[in-house]
């Protein structure tokens, strides 16, 4: 018996004797049988509501230890997933381009653009390029990821010879819309945002086959020069998907491109939102895309 319970049979004892002085001493002895029987049914009451209360800490214990464990630790399989934070990527300002911006660039692109992997600019096309090998081989170059910001100042459509201006916002959409029963292109992934206030549609493309007449973009220059043979202008590589920002930027659309590795579908929805995470980066300049020539 420890002192708890030993004090609280003497205090029983000496309230039983007062019993007894005004009760028969067998009552007495049921009275304080009684008591002690109700005293230890308390006992056990406040023992098993103090194991049940220490149940309950170490249980939260538990779940708030887990929920402060590092973000690294490995997740067990169909357990919660933990996404982790992009990598900062390096903001450029653009320096001869025909409409000044600035972007910040997803973290897998570092390096002002220039020529090599870094990619190449003009007046006409700024781009970046990475890719996770160094060889010359067909493979490194099939798994290369790449942006650009690109004023086209001619486009190729089918049936017709040789370069055509390229139309204002609105018919410059029509004309990639129209490339899906001419030319083997698929839209899909279609949405209406802005760049920097101004109207922007996204989409995703992908080419069955590559045709003989029909090229969307037609940006390279050097100089005064504008290099607009057909070879010269940019289609969708078949099995390389081609995301597209076509921006309302005055008489002549401003084009902002992405493109993966191909036939890497998982890779994709992880570029496609670090493309729309720069998109809301881009800042432009007040100076008016000039028109075609």
């Amino acid at each position: 018996m420890n002192d708890y319970e030993l004090a609280l049979a003497t205090a029983l004892r000496a309230e039983a004797e007062e019993i007894a002085m005004s009760i028969d001493s067998h009552r007495a002895t049921d009275e304080f049988e009684s008591r002690m029987e109700h005293a230890d049914r308390s006992r056990r009451a406040v023992y098993w509501v103090a194991a049940a209360a220490a149940v309950v800490v170490i249980g939260v214990a538990a779940l708030l230890g887990g929920n402060w464990s590092d973000e690294s630790a490995p997740v067990m399989p169909g357990g919660p997933t933990r996404s982790n934070p992009p990598a900062a990527g390096t903001t450029y300002t653009s320096t001869s381009f025909v409409v000044p911006f600035t972007v910040t660039l997803p973290g897998w692109l570092s390096g002002p653009p220039g020529p090599g992997q870094n990619g190449q600019t003009s007046s006409r096309n700024v781009y970046w390029e990475t890719r996770p090998c160094t060889s010359t081989s067909q493979d490194c170059w099939h798994r290369k990821r790449a942006v650009a910001f690109s004023s086209p100042f001619a486009i190729y459509r089918p049936g017709t010879a040789g370069p055509q201006p390229v139309p204002n916002y609105e018919d410059y959409l029509a004309f990639l819309d129209s490339l899906e029963t001419t030319s083997g292109l698929s839209i899909t992934e279609r949405a209406s945002t802005s760049v920097d206030g101004r109207p922007t549609t996204v989409m995703t493309l992908t080419a069955s086959r590559t045709p003989d007449d029909a090229r969307p973009l037609c940006d390279q220059s050097e100089g005064t020069a504008k290099f607009d043979k057909l070879d010269d202008c940019m289609f969708p590589e078949v099995g390389r998907p081609l995301r597209l920002a076509v921006v309302n930027n005055g008489t002549t659309p401003l084009v902002i491109w992405l493109t993966g590795a191909t036939d890497d579908a998982t890779d994709w929805p992880t570029l496609t939102q670090d493309f729309s995470t720069m998109l809301s980066s881009v800042r432009l300049g007040a100076t008016p895309l000039p028109t075609a020539s």
